[in-house]
């Protein structure tokens, strides 16, 4: 029952068989990457619904299959519906790329943001409550991300020089070095973006800047 539980939906079903390791390796990197002690069969029947439809795909679109069940049903023109979806699905496809560009060197997107933020400060160090204003994620998850990156050690915590009561993320030298070549595997895969053009890009980044601003994501006087 708890393996069933963490299974993907496809392969309860009977729907798909176990991809080939090559390509789950594309997609998701090594087991144990993603932990020491996990086994293949382990890896393969933990693999998240996000990296099973990568793997296996469908003869089908389902998020127009919605948008047709949404208009039968008369729920709305499903516009809206659509349009969330497919940020949704898309963020969740990126996220899968991205990180299997990164696997290689033992990180995830989230430690990489905090090593790049690291890396554009000054002094390549700022204080922990200033990386999760800035990544915009709540301290606890800064403080995971931190130990982390302390344990492969990548950073280190430091005393601020003139406030004792906060704490400096710096990075170490090792995390100087590897902050770029990780920036330079994401670009040699276009951040998962790599089959559209320059065009293309602009207009996603515009329209999601529009929601975002919309919704009070950042505040200026424009």
């Amino acid at each position: 029952a708890a393996w069933s539980s963490r299974m993907p939906l496809a392969m309860q079903l009977g729907l798909g068989q176990v991809p080939d390791r090559s390509r789950v390796l594309q997609i998701v990197g090594s087991p144990t990457i993603c932990h020491p002690s996990t086994s293949w069969s382990g890896f393969v029947v933990r693999l998240s619904s996000v990296a099973w439809g990568m793997l296996m795909g469908l003869e089908f679109d389902p998020i127009e299959q919605a948008r047709s069940n949404w208009k039968q049903h008369q729920w709305g023109d499903g516009r809206a519906m659509v349009a969330a979806t497919s940020i949704t699905r898309a963020h969740q496809i990126l996220l899968a790329e991205i990180n299997a560009a990164l696997a290689p060197f033992g990180l995830t997107f989230s430690r990489f943001e905090v090593l790049a933020l690291l890396f554009f400060a000054r002094t390549h160090a700022l204080p922990m409550g200033k990386i999760g204003d800035r990544l915009q994620v709540h301290p606890t998850s800064v403080t995971s991300l931190v130990n982390r990156l302390v344990e492969d050690g990548l950073v280190e915590r430091m005393p601020h020089p003139t406030d004792r009561r906060t704490t400096l993320v710096t990075l170490t030298e090792r995390g100087v070095n590897l902050t770029p070549t990780c920036a330079a595997a994401l670009e040699a895969v276009g951040f998962g973006l790599d089959g559209l053009d320059a065009a293309q890009l602009d207009v996603i980044a515009n329209t999601v800047s529009s929601l975002r601003r919309a919704t009070g994501d950042w505040s200026n006087s424009e």
